[in-house]
């Protein structure tokens, strides 16, 4: 271990890193003598240097510390300074004497940073020189500094002085009052209400902010007094103080006609500058509720930005929607201001209220395309049977495509209005795809006599697309009277045809068995989507060991995704699988299929797979294959 001679030394070095490594050891090896030469490097130009002198400064504490640091106060250099005071507020504890020294010098910049730090020092001994400052001192500004610095130290012996400073000049007293906030004692609660009335409106408003933040319930009837006011911005402070006092509580100790004063109130404080008093001024109109509460918070909504207000739009929202629906928000929706019809809108949809639904609904085709499909996004997502008018004309007059879709999933799906059967069917034969699986889902939701019955006109149809949407349905419907149709589309010429047939009949199929007798033949389809249908149906049987040999047959398909499935499946059935059938696959060119067939012989495990994969890691040069070998070998051996 280097001894402290040597490390001091370093601190001279020109090389910055050797400088920065000289200045943690003087902190590790506790070397007391370097203090000042650590305080010097504070001034470094090197920002590591001055990092490393300062943690090792810190660390070595002490009054000799806080002594060094001292004259740094008069430095030029603002960082250097500050940097400085930071220190000494961490350490100033430890130089107590030597800081209330610098209290009666004669720069009062000086006294400033003096009583900043005594702030820190959570030391009770320094209140009583902090409150003669705060009375003696020429300047108002360390007198301000003084009171900050009590509110910090936080202790009850301090509330007499600051009682004291609350006679003092403005700029004084919002200081005490801030201090005796944070001491946020009884006494101090005492102080700031007997103060109440005799100072400037001005500080009458920072006392009852101080007395709302302090939680003191029993500042509730004093606050109550203030309310008769006609000094509108600090009648604001007082409700902004009550509301968060008391929440919604405040109403309980309202009578009907105190009620209706703190209404109006509320409403005046939506308008002040403050946006602490609008939101509580907010959050009071939400615990009233009603018909103007609702117009008032709306209007105030449309004040905001979008952007900059973001959090507190949201947050505006979440009231008006608790307070439901306003005539104001009803009357906005048929504004030809844009943005007021969307927030209208966004409102609306929101509330599950007939109200609400109904204005949407009676101004839809009043509106241009992009607000009706606002309009029909929101209204589609609900339940309620009275908007069936205005999605059964949707379905008869309107163009849009995405309009109709919102149409078609509410009457097919959310209210399944058999009445809309003949309209929704139609919508089959739509231009767009995206429309006409929208269709066909609404009618399999419908499933009315009359449309299994089209579906059975479409299943002997020449297009193609219907026979698909038909053999579709009947699997949807789950009914196994359509199972001889679905059986007969396992031959359609169109293997899309035949692909959704395999799904269907495992929909409706009675039994595995029927399952496995009736697809077995489509392992050998022309069609590979066919084929690899067919073996996810099978990999979700119970029975599917019995399919062993059929799919061990299927590792000689062309295609290699089909082989990738069975190489799976017989990782599912695991018992009687010979691994040696495999073994091949390990040595394939396509890296999923070797993995997928590492995977399945680690599922079978045993001797033979373990012989079988130490092979094939002699050979094997992927290092990422070796790692997933090895694992499973590694397995293998517990």
């Amino acid at each position: 271990m280097e001894n402290c001679k040597s490390i001091l030394e370093k601190l001279s070095s020109q090389e910055p890193s050797e400088v920065r490594e000289a200045c943690f050891l003087v902190g590790e090896e506790n070397c007391r003598e370097g203090i000042p030469l650590l305080v010097e490097l504070l001034k470094y130009d090197n920002v590591g240097v001055q990092e490393a002198a300062e943690l090792s400064i810190r660390k070595l504490g002490g009054e000799e510390s806080v002594e060094a640091l001292i004259p740094l106060l008069w430095e030029e250099d603002v960082v250097v300074r500050n940097i400085a005071i930071d220190i000494l507020r961490d350490i100033g504890d430890q130089g107590i004497d030597l800081l209330l020294d610098l209290l009666y010098e004669n720069d009062e910049d000086i006294r400033i940073f003096a009583v900043d730090i005594l702030g820190y020092t959570k030391n009770v001994m320094v209140v009583r020189s902090l409150c003669d400052i705060l009375f003696e001192d020429p300047d108002p500004n360390v007198k301000s500094q003084a009171a900050i610095s009590l509110g910090k130290l936080g202790y009850l012996e301090a509330v007499p002085c600051l009682e004291r400073a609350l006679e003092d000049e403005e700029w004084v007293k919002f200081s005490a009052i801030e201090a005796l906030k944070k001491i946020g004692s009884e006494s101090s609660a005492e102080t700031l209400i007997n103060y109440l009335g005799k100072g400037s409106d001005l500080i009458d408003s920072a006392i009852i902010d101080a007395l709302g933040e302090m939680g003191k319930i029993r500042v509730v009837p004093v606050l109550l007094n203030k309310l008769a006011t006609n000094n509108i911005p600090l009648r604001n402070k007082v409700i902004q103080a009550l509301v968060n006092l008391m929440g919604k509580r405040t109403l309980e100790i309202l009578d009907k006609s105190q009620r209706e004063k703190f209404e109006s109130y509320l409403l005046v404080a939506l308008s002040d500058e403050d946006r602490d008093v609008q939101f509580a001024s907010l959050t009071g109109l939400s615990f009233i509720g009603g018909e103007k509460a609702a117009n008032a918070v709306f209007e105030y909504a449309l004040t905001l930005d979008k952007e900059r207000d973001e959090e507190l739009l949201e947050q505006v929202k979440d009231i008006l929607i608790e307070l439901g629906v306003g005539q104001a928000i009803v009357d906005a929706v048929s504004s030809e201001d844009e943005d007021k019809v969307l927030l209208a809108i966004e409102l609306l949809c929101r509330m599950e209220d007939k109200k609400a639904l109904n204005a949407l609904s009676k101004v839809f085709w009043e509106k241009h395309r992009d607000l009706q499909r606002e309009i029909a996004s929101c209204l589609g997502n609900k339940t309620d049977p009275i908007l069936k008018d205005l999605f059964l004309r949707i379905l008869r007059e309107h163009k849009d495509a995405k309009v109709i879709k919102c149409a078609l999933k509410f009457l097919g799906e959310k209210i399944r209005c058999h009445e809309a059967e003949k309209d929704i069917i139609r919508f089959l034969d739509h231009p767009y795809d995206d429309v006409k699986e929208v269709a066909l889902d609404a009618c399999v939701s419908l499933g009315t006599k009359f449309i299994k019955d089209k579906f059975l006109d479409m299943f002997e149809d020449s297009e193609p697309l219907h026979r698909f949407m038909a053999v579709y349905a009947f699997g949807r419907f789950k009914d196994p009277v359509f199972l001889p149709y679905i059986k007969h589309a396992l031959s359609d010429e169109v293997s899309d045809i035949r692909k959704v047939a395999v799904e269907s009949f495992a929909s409706c199929a009675r039994s595995e068995e029927e399952i496995i007798d009736t697809l077995l033949p489509c392992l050998k389809d022309s069609s590979k989507e066919v084929r690899l249908t067919t073996l996810e149906v099978f990999s979700g049987l119970k029975a599917k060991g019995y399919l062993k040999d059929q799919i061990i047959a299927l590792l000689d398909d062309e295609d290699e995704w089909v082989k990738i499935r069975a190489i799976e499946l017989l990782g599912d059935i695991k018992e009687d699988i010979d691994p040696y059938i495999l073994e091949p696959f390990l040595y394939s060119e396509n890296s999923l299929i070797k993995l997928k067939t590492i995977d399945t012989l680690d599922r079978i495990g045993g001797e033979k797979t373990s012989k079988i994969l130490l092979k094939f890691l002699e050979k094997e040069d992927d290092p990422e294959v070796q790692r997933v070998v090895e694992k499973v070998l590694a397995k293998g051996m517990k």
